[in-house]
């Protein structure tokens, strides 16, 4: 039997940002940002998000991940392209970072020189509409690759990194676990129950029906 588990984000959720922001703390900001530009390294932003997952031992199956648009700015909406994210998973032993401390320059796997991460494993785009979003809109990832990946998570904590993947384009931002309208990101987890504990509902039956045929 599948069983549904749906995890807020769990301690930290923040975006950092280059240029002469690079060691400015912005974890009690209540937006999400990724912006990509290569006119003016102030206007760099990332977010890195956190989640706990020691409330789920059974194999995981699907994950979806879930972020709220919480406002609209720059030159939103462009006429010509919607805006795409791309996701990154953090490998193990990169969840130390706290919120109230993580900047562009101490960001883990952050490429402080510019675009994208040092290392980690890309796990799909989400896509927000220019013809049809909304305030509080939801925009989901639903990846094999997603699902995959905390498969393999060790330490019950894992790192995602959102990173813009329609350079140039802003405008887009999504709320943070700090925010007081929308929803914080969250992760909906699908699970299957172990091997062993599929033997034992077997077991199980295989020894009422031979009680029965006695």
């Amino acid at each position: 039997m599948l069983v549904s588990v749906r995890i807020q984000v769990w301690g930290a959720d923040s975006l950092v940002r280059g240029g002469q922001y690079a060691n400015t703390n912005y974890g009690d900001g209540e937006v999400l940002i990724a912006k990509d530009t290569v006119i003016n390294s102030d206007a760099h932003r990332k977010s890195w998000i956190k989640f706990d997952l020691s409330t789920i031992s059974e194999n995981i199956s699907e994950v979806e991940l879930e972020l709220t648009i919480a406002g609209f700015g720059g030159s939103w909406p462009n006429p010509d392209k919607d805006h795409s994210f791309t996701i990154w998973g953090l490998n193990d032993g990169q969840d130390a970072w706290s919120e109230n401390q993580i900047t562009w320059n101490n960001a883990p796997e952050n490429n402080t020189t510019g675009r994208g991460i040092s290392a980690g494993v890309e796990l799909g785009d989400i896509t927000v509409s220019k013809d049809s979003a909304a305030l509080g809109d939801k925009v989901r990832l639903n990846s094999e690759k997603m699902a995959a990946f905390l498969s393999t998570d060790t330490d019950h904590v894992v790192t995602l990194v959102l990173l813009d993947a329609t350079p140039a384009i802003s405008g887009v931002t999504f709320a943070t676990k700090e925010n007081g309208v929308y929803d914080a990101p969250t992760l909906n987890v699908t699970t299957v129950p172990v091997p062993a504990a599929i033997w034992l509902f077997a077991t199980a039956l295989l020894g009422i029906r031979g009680l029965k045929k006695d």
